[in-house]
């Protein structure tokens, strides 16, 4: 029933097998579980009934077949009746309309990479599908990423986003691995962000708007590139001294870069900036600025801010939420709530103050476990209502660390 489907809790990962028997019809193996990122402790796995289309070429000429199911049981077989030998591939979301996640064999995945004449949804499908897999632990690493370079490279906007997406790594890539991922990133993005730079074009659509930021985002923020970084400080500069003078559309990552770039001296120029104005989203465009703090006695000028009484704390909440997500931030982020609790949960008051969960929930070193686990149980659960902010916060930080010590960078890129 339709109720099956919706009420079912999770989302579908349905795996296909390719059965080929010399004498017979070809035909799919089809099983379904609840997908689960590595670290889950979630057991429950119900049976769901889900609508599923493949595509597959029947053997003659170009000539391909849809061929749709209802799925009503966890295993079951879809034969692929005008096949006329072993299909070189399938498209197991046909149209990229079905809700549920896709995992292939080998073989099949490099069918549907290599062979497949898939549409353009069909791709972004694809490479939210093999991300989600890496996530999960049901494929490796380089599968995804052998992606990045066709997607880089191609004219879709969303397609190249999406290929920015796979490459953005962030807590992955270790020190020792930073030189060489950021030469690949520069091989695969670094032109095209060059290209774009930081002036939109007359006439440009919403979704090369869209990829500028994207683009100059990874490249600045994850490739280190100093020249595109000493444009957007420059920006964020002119900003400062006049909001209209800068595009609204790269505003925002402007005072990013500027920030990320910048000095003690600009870092309390973005504090006045903020004091000064009564305009809402200029004073979020600010603070979200100052999260992009990387140096770390930088990072711990800005974390003050938390502490200024002429800053509204549901505003800095941003930056704090920001330094707190960032592998060169994070700890700096969480040893500033450690030794400032009391004060921080006055100012947030009861109900707010369990947002300070966030801070720990995102971590992502098992250094930092102990640190964690005994904020988490002295703090935030001692809080009303604190006992399941708590237990969703040191999940999320589980999670984490399980994905971080099963992902790793391969050794070619």
């Amino acid at each position: 029933s339709i109720e099956t489907f919706i009420d079912n809790p999770g989302t579908p990962l349905v795996t296909f097998a390719l059965s080929c028997e010399a004498s017979g019809t070809p035909t799919l193996a089809l099983s379904h579980e609840r997908y689960k990122p590595l670290g889950s402790a979630v057991s429950q796995s119900p049976n769901y009934q889900i609508p599923i289309c493949v595509r597959y070429p029947t053997g003659t000429g170009k000539a391909t077949k849809r061929t749709c199911a209802l799925m009503t049981e966890k295993t079951s077989e879809l034969p692929l009746e005008e096949a006329t030998s072993c299909p070189k591939w399938i498209v197991p979301n046909d149209g990229a309309t079905g809700y549920y996640r896709s995992k292939l064999s080998a073989a099949l995945l490099a069918g549907l990479q290599s062979k497949a004449p898939l549409s353009v949804p069909e791709r972004l499908v694809l490479a939210s599908d093999l991300k989600a897999l890496v996530n999960a632990g049901h494929a490796p690493l380089a599968s995804m990423l052998a992606l990045v370079p066709k997607y880089a490279a191609s004219e879709d906007d969303g397609l190249v986003a999406a290929g920015a997406d796979l490459a953005s790594l962030g807590r992955l890539v270790e020190d020792a691995d930073e030189p060489r991922y950021r030469r690949w990133l520069g091989k695969n993005f670094g032109k095209t962000a060059t290209r774009l730079g930081w002036k939109a074009k007359a006439g440009e659509s919403s979704s090369r708007t869209a990829l500028r930021q994207t683009l100059l985002s990874l490249m600045i923020f994850q490739a280190g590139d100093a020249k595109l970084s000493r444009q957007g400080k420059t920006l964020a500069t002119a900003w400062l001294a006049d909001p209209t003078s800068v595009d609204a559309n790269v505003a925002g990552l402007a005072l990013k870069v500027g920030a990320y770039a910048g000095t003690v001296e600009l870092l309390d120029q973005y504090v006045a900036a903020i004091k000064a104005t009564s305009d809402r989203s200029r004073r979020r465009l600010l603070l979200e600025g100052l999260g992009a703090v990387e140096q770390p006695d930088l990072v711990k000028h800005a974390l003050n801010v938390m502490l200024d009484a002429d800053i509204d704390v549901r505003e800095s909440q941003r930056m704090l939420s920001s330094l707190a997500g960032k592998k060169s931030s994070g700890h700096l982020a969480l040893e500033f709530v450690i030794a400032n609790f009391a004060q921080l949960s006055e100012r947030y008051g009861d109900e707010m103050g369990k947002r300070l969960a966030r801070v720990a929930s995102s971590q992502c070193d098992e250094s930092r476990s102990d640190s964690v686990q005994t904020f988490l149980r002295e703090n935030i659960a001692a809080m009303e209502g604190g006992e399941r902010a708590s237990e969703q916060a040191l999940e999320t930080f589980d999670l984490c660390l399980a994905w971080k010590k099963s992902v790793k960078l391969p050794a070619k890129l």
